[in-house]
């Protein structure tokens, strides 16, 4: 065989392995590529879910510590209301007793205040009779 021919035989022969290398490893490139795409959109979707997560988590423990405020600020409402009637009563009590004993004054007054007529009386009848003596 020629010597050309044979030396264009083995270049097309050497060309043609060289193309099919570099297919070869373009298809390895495309592989990989797609291989790492998929594992991005992976690793963005399993964020995505671990985020919802994180974020449902996160308002559930803020409703249960509403609900724990929710919950304290009654029972303080519930003890001050209570507290409240009960000084509502004592001051109840209070204004009873002093209206009783203002009631007693009154009265006791009054009976004064007759004694002190009938003595007043008494002492002008016995300073009548002390005239009427003399």
């Amino acid at each position: 065989m020629n010597p050309v021919v044979t030396f264009a035989l083995a270049s097309a022969v050497g060309l043609i392995i060289v193309l099919s290398v570099m297919l070869i490893k373009a298809k390895q490139v495309l592989t990989s590529l797609k291989a790492a795409e998929q594992t991005a959109q992976k690793i963005i979707g399993d964020s995505k879910r671990e985020a919802e997560n994180i974020k449902k988590e996160a308002l559930l423990e803020a409703k249960d510590k509403i609900l724990n405020l929710r919950g304290e600020v009654e029972k303080q409402t519930k003890d001050r209301r209570l507290e409240l009637q009960s000084l509502d009563r004592r001051l109840g009590q209070r204004e009873e007793l002093l209206e009783k004993k203002d009631q007693a004054l009154t009265q006791r007054e009054r009976e004064l205040s007759q004694k002190e007529k009938r003595f007043g009386e008494r002492e002008y009848a016995l300073a009548l009779e002390d005239k009427k003596v003399r």
